[in-house]
């Protein structure tokens, strides 16, 4: 199931994932969404540097934008997104 995840992608997440976990989030707590039509929301989870991410496809972002957010909304990263677009 799904297509293969480039390194590029998986590095650019674990860049974004990594201080999340130093400032005290959980991997299990943490999900990436992502847009529904990307090549990464054909996988329900995602093994990283840390541990497995779920993966949460939803048409509300932008095919290239990513985030990464945690359950509790404790912590938040932007893995990538768009140029001109406000954080």
């Amino acid at each position: 199931m799904g297509g293969s995840i480039s390194f590029k992608a998986l590095r650019l997440i674990d860049q974004a994932l990594i201080p999340l976990i130093k400032s005290g989030c959980q991997i299990d707590k943490i999900k990436i969404v992502v847009a529904a039509d990307a090549v990464i929301a054909e996988h329900r989870t995602i093994h990283t540097s840390i541990g497995e991410l779920r993966v949460e496809p939803t048409g509300l972002v932008p095919k290239g934008c990513a985030y990464l957010i945690e359950d509790a909304m404790k912590g938040f990263a932007w893995v990538i997104r768009k140029r001109g677009e406000i954080a």
